[in-house]
């Protein structure tokens, strides 16, 4: 399966959000980057096989990436949010 993938303005906000006091700017811009590709990667790779099964994301697919949860939808694979595990 070979999807182009979008980003909605929601999830490349959340995704800008992500900070560490543990790292500087560089190392947080760069893990930034490894985490887009890798959440790429696994959408290519798994497509639908994962529905979410949260009420809010009802109709689109979920993939854990690192400690985050992604939802996205296959309308070219159009990522819509972002979050790390432990929010609610």
């Amino acid at each position: 399966m070979s999807l182009t993938t979008r980003w909605s303005r929601e999830a490349l906000r959340l995704l800008q959000a992500i900070e560490s006091p543990r790292f500087s700017t560089r190392e947080t811009a760069e893990h930034r980057r490894r985490l887009m590709g890798e959440i790429e990667r696994k959408i290519q790779v798994l497509g639908t096989r994962m529905l979410s099964l949260e009420e809010q994301y009802q109709g689109t697919y979920r993939i854990l990436v690192d400690p985050y949860k992604v939802y996205y939808s296959l309308n070219a694979a159009h990522i819509e949010a972002i979050k790390h595990t432990r929010m609610q």
